[in-house]
């Protein structure tokens, strides 16, 4: 063992005193993740990572939706879904990616067709339930038509 311990000196390695090592946020936050094979601060360090980095991978792929929706390229629009996609809409059910790419293609054959379509929101939990008083007013001209937005992705 003193061999092992000789040689890690020599290569500059230390060792941290439990004080050091006790100091570490990692240790002094509490612990309230328990990955599936018990408490693991790596899997906690892991777990915290995704928490971040999903949101934002989440964002990125919407916002490239969104442009392409914006610039008409239907293609690149539905390339975000998986292969074998179920779509279910009030005008039926696409089964897997390239059905649903054909029903968008019948729906919008042209920009103008798609620029007059709703909205898409990228947070629909935060919108108002269909027949809540807001939802109904939301949306309306003075008139009574509805206003056309262009798409955002705002999150």
């Amino acid at each position: 063992m003193d061999v092992l311990f000789d040689w890690l000196e020599k290569t500059s390695h230390r060792f941290a005193t439990a004080d050091e090592v006790l100091a570490d946020p990692a240790y002094s936050t509490r612990h309230d993740y328990v990955a599936e094979d018990g408490v693991s601060l790596w899997e906690r360090i892991k777990a915290e990572r995704r928490q971040s980095e999903v949101p934002a991978a989440l964002k990125t792929a919407l916002d490239a939706q969104v442009a392409a929706w914006n610039r008409g390229d239907l293609d690149a629009f539905v390339a975000l879904y998986a292969v074998d996609a179920t779509f279910i809409s009030p005008s039926g059910i696409a089964h897997g990616r390239q059905e649903v790419l054909e029903r968008y293609r019948r729906k919008y054959p042209d920009r103008t067709a798609m620029a007059r379509s709703r909205s898409i929101s990228p947070k629909p939990a935060s919108s108002p339930a269909r027949n809540s008083p807001s939802s109904r007013h939301r949306g309306r001209s003075r008139a009574g038509g509805h206003r056309r937005r262009p798409l955002d992705a705002r999150l």
